[in-house]
């Protein structure tokens, strides 16, 4: 099984969390452009990371942060969202983490169903 990739993340976010808002967030739904924009810049600004790299929730976690400050957005269900993404301590994580396992990953990204 893949692990979720930026976009894939991004899609499930923006649509498992479409009939709900927050009550203490605004009541206007952000566009997808907004979602998008916003989480482009929050992954360009990681250090060495590329698109196809993978995700755990110490680069998501922010990502909500920076959703609920600047777009006054949160997913109702950002808890359930957040427990699908790998730990950072996940064994996985580790090991594609490590100055070969990075290697690896970014080698085989392309190939389907690699991880």
């Amino acid at each position: 099984m893949r692990t979720i990739g930026l976009a894939g993340f991004l899609v499930l976010t923006f649509m498992t969390s479409c009939p709900e808002v927050s009550r203490a967030q605004s009541k206007i739904f952000p566009s997808w452009g907004q979602v998008l924009g916003l989480a482009e810049i929050h992954f360009q600004s990681l250090p060495d990371f590329e698109r196809t790299d993978l995700l755990s929730q110490a680069e998501v976690s922010p990502l909500f942060e920076s959703m609920s400050k600047q777009i006054h957005w949160e997913p109702a269900d950002r808890a359930e969202l957040l427990r699908r993404v790998p730990a950072t301590s996940e064994f996985l994580v580790q090991q594609l983490r490590s100055e070969r396992g990075t290697l690896f990953m970014r080698k085989v990204a392309s190939e389907e169903l690699i991880y």
